[in-house]
Parts: C-alpha cells; sequence; structure tokens
C-alpha cells in the first residue's frame, strides 16, 4: 500500500452508510495506538446503542492519527459486524489537535461529542443530553455551545471533581462559560459534553508549526466561552479511567513546554485581570508558566513581554519572573 493510499484511506460500516436522516449527534475518537482500550469503549457504544430511542442518532467517527498497533484492523471487524454506524479515517501521525479539526469537518451529526479511546459512556448518556436539550426554548439554545454532564469514577461510583454550587438552582445545574465554571465557580474535574458542530466549525485548533503534535484544547474552550456558555449539569454521562500509556497526546510538561506557552499566554492576556481576584492561585500560576515555558523554548525576555498584553498581566509576569526562571532549568 503506497504512502498516498495509507494517507487517504477510509471505510464505513453497513449502517452508517445506509444512514436514511443526518445522526443527532456524532460521537468523535481521535486515536493512536490504542487497539486494546477501545474494546472498552466500542463495549459501551454498544450498550448506549440498546439503551438509546430511534430517534436518537448517532455515528461514531474515529480519526487513526497513524496507528501501528493493528487499530485498523479492529476497527475493519467491528465495521463489518455492522453492530454501529461506524466511520473511519486514517491520517498520517500528526497530532491530536490535527484529528480535531478534521473530525469536526467530517462529523455528519448536528452536535459533537469527543470521547477519547480509553473511556466509555454511560448507557443513558445520549438520552440525558438529548432530553436536556429539547427541554430548552430555541432562544436558551442560541446562546449555549451544548450541554456538558460530569464523568464518574469506576472505582468508586463517586463523581470526580467538585460539585456545583448549591447557591445556584440547587446545584443540579449552572449555566456558566468554561471560564467562569472554573475560576469563578471553582467546579474543577473531568466532565463531558457535546457542542453544536456549527460553533466548532467557526474555531478550529490552529496548526502552528513550533508546536509539534499537540495544542492545548483549553484554548479552543476558553475562545468559544467569550461568546457562547454551556449548560452544566451535575448527573453522569462518561465513566473516567485514567489509564496509562501510548495516548494520542502523552509526553512529560517539559516536551510540552512549545504548547503550553500558548495556553498560559490565552489565559495571561484574556483571563488574568478578569479572574485574578476569583481565582488568584490559578492567575498566578498562569504568569509563572509564560516565563517558564517561555524560557525553557528558547524565548527571551523581550519575547515573552512583547507576548504579554496589559499592564497588570505584565507587572506579574516581570514580578514572577525569578520563579518563572527557576522552574525553567528543572
Amino acid at each position: 500500500m503506497s504512502d498516498k493510499e495509507v494517507h487517504t484511506l477510509s471505510f464505513e460500516s453497513r449502517r452508517a452508510a445506509s444512514m436514511a436522516s443526518t445522526p443527532w449527534i456524532t460521537l468523535a475518537t481521535p486515536t493512536f495506538n490504542r487497539r486494546r482500550e477501545l474494546g472498552r469503549l466500542y463495549d459501551s457504544l454498544l450498550r448506549l446503542r440498546e439503551n438509546t430511542p430511534a430517534h436518537i442518532e448517532f455515528e461514531w467517527l474515529i480519526i487513526d492519527d497513524g496507528s501501528t498497533d493493528g487499530t485498523i484492523d479492529q476497527i475493519a471487524r467491528w465495521a463489518d459486524d455492522n453492530r454501529l454506524p461506524i466511520r473511519y479515517f486514517y491520517q498520517t501521525n500528526s497530532g491530536k489537535h490535527v484529528a480535531d479539526n478534521r473530525a469536526v469537518r467530517l462529523a455528519r451529526g448536528e452536535m459533537v461529542l469527543s470521547i477519547d479511546s480509553d473511556d466509555e459512556l454511560t448507557p443513558d448518556a445520549l438520552n440525558l443530553f438529548h432530553d436536556t436539550w429539547t427541554s430548552l426554548s430555541d432562544s436558551q439554545r442560541a446562546g449555549l455551545k451544548g450541554v456538558t454532564a460530569r464523568c464518574i469514577d469506576p472505582a468508586t461510583g463517586r463523581l470526580v471533581g467538585t460539585p456545583l454550587p448549591r447557591r445556584h438552582n440547587g446545584g443540579h445545574f449552572l449555566i456558566a462559560s468554561p471560564q467562569d465554571l472554573r475560576h469563578r465557580y471553582h467546579v474543577k474535574g473531568e466532565m463531558v459534553g457535546f457542542t453544536r458542530r456549527d460553533i466548532l466549525l467557526q474555531y478550529p485548533h490552529e496548526l502552528r508549526p513550533d508546536v509539534g503534535k499537540f495544542m492545548p484544547e483549553g484554548i479552543i474552550w476558553y475562545s468559544i466561552g467569550r461568546k457562547y456558555k454551556e449548560y452544566v449539569i451535575d448527573r453522569p454521562a462518561r465513566l473516567y479511567h485514567q489509564d496509562e500509556g501510548s495516548a494520542i497526546m502523552s509526553g512529560g510538561s517539559r516536551n510540552r513546554a512549545p504548547q503550553n506557552y500558548y495556553l498560559w499566554q490565552y489565559q495571561v492576556n484574556n483571563l488574568f485581570s478578569r479572574y485574578l481576584l476569583h481565582d488568584p492561585k490559578s492567575m498566578l500560576k498562569a504568569a509563572v508558566g509564560l516565563s517558564m515555558d517561555g524560557f525553557r523554548t528558547g524565548r527571551s525576555l523581550c519575547d515573552i513581554l512583547r507576548d504579554t498584553r496589559g499592564f497588570l498581566p505584565r507587572l506579574a509576569v516581570i514580578t514572577l519572573l525569578p520563579a518563572g526562571w527557576l522552574l525553567s532549568r528543572r
């Protein structure tokens, strides 16, 4: 098989090819050398299909980022079994952010939910998402990117992270941007949610030549959050497994310095002044991180300050410069 053939390789199950209408949601999985873990996700999607009414149609879109472990053969067997609407696309190894961009372009669903290759959705996840979304009025949905639910730890059966603030709707739901959720309301922990595809098309990952094969997703979510909020519910829709291995975005913090620099830069320039009083620890961490990863990537102090906007953010970066420099040496 030639390089050109490998790059353009794709196939779909008969169930996906014969869909008479547009699926409501695309479940998108970017993957790299995760053949063994994909079985858990596949089994959870079978249970999902059994517990989801026929009118809530979904497709499973897999973007294979150059796997060499037999992932393609495994997916092909599942497609031949035709128990799920599967669409598979192979790309030369380019990174998760490239795979995410491609998934959004190729998705047929009105909504897109990204689910990692080593996780699983609860059997009632799509019922929960669909019922919550359709219970909202058109005017409410217009200002929302989608619905976000909690994750559950399969080992303990407990929700992952901190609960929603009870002073808002009794803690049952919260309408907020991702940045407000984290830095104003201090709700942390893994979550899962879908986003309208029309919005995702407006906010693709930047393909910068210096970032390698990963770009922090937080930049996308924070950018979307400046215009759209999310409807967060305090109910689980995903089992969160903390597996080790060759994940598509594996790598240590030092190896991620080129990528993380842009996340720190975004936070310092767009969030620092707004959230310093609400979440000083996170904002000061971003100021330290900017100089730390700036020095790690060979940037000068002038470069770092040129990338920093505003008097207060620059003052924080300069004040915390010794800490950033010391951490950059580790």
